[in-house]
């Protein structure tokens, strides 16, 4: 599943806002990410909205969302949500920091300031240069750095963040609940493959 928005960015906004939606499309499909894709690209031109001058793609960190982005939207900016890479620095930063969960919230914020504000290098050189012994600290730290390094290119969100654009994708997780949960799974429903898939598209 996926959700396109259209946004009217701001100009000259003195703090980081995110842009008004003018529109948004749900684009739902069971099969391969080429089907998918495809579906999105149809979407995108029935709505007239291929000469739209900015875009964006926000993924979640799987490899085939950036594959297909690389194929079908080349030089689109791809931009890292933020949530799960969150879920990462939650996740090192209570194992770090067991018996004190402040301070562990006071380094995850810190560190997210720093990718917003495109100091990426100063927050992943001074989570290497930790090096925990113990083995469970380290498991973390190393999920944190592979979520990192292997999206280095897309954690950019200082532009985004400050032109209008979202670094989080939000809007998607609830369009699973309202789109997919609400309308499918009520009391009693059952669903034949036929039926489901008019319904879904």
């Amino acid at each position: 599943m996926a959700t396109i928005l259209v946004r009217q960015l701001p100009t000259g906004a003195k703090v980081p806002t995110r842009g008004a939606v003018l529109a948004r499309r749900y684009v739902c499909r069971l099969g391969s990410a080429e089907d998918l894709t495809t579906r999105i690209q149809h979407t995108i031109r029935d709505a007239g909205w291929e000469q739209i001058p900015g875009a964006e793609i926000l993924g979640d960190g799987a490899p085939w969302i950036w594959n297909a982005a690389d194929a079908h939207f080349p030089g689109v900016r791809q931009t890292l949500d933020d949530y799960p890479l969150s879920e990462h620095r939650y996740g090192f930063a209570h194992v770090l920091t067991p018996t004190a969960p402040a301070r562990a919230t006071a380094w995850v914020a810190e560190k997210r300031a720093a990718l917003l504000t495109d100091r990426v290098g100063d927050a992943l050189g001074a989570v290497k240069r930790m090096g925990p012994r113990q083995p469970t600290v380290r498991q973390a730290l190393g999920q944190l750095l592979h979520s990192v390094e292997s999206n280095r290119n897309r954690l950019d969100y200082k532009e985004p963040w400050h032109t209008g654009l979202a670094v989080g994708s939000g809007s998607v997780e609830g369009a699973c609940k309202h789109v997919m949960q609400a309308r499918f799974k009520r009391v009693g429903m059952r669903w034949k493959a036929q039926g489901f898939l008019h319904v879904l598209e």
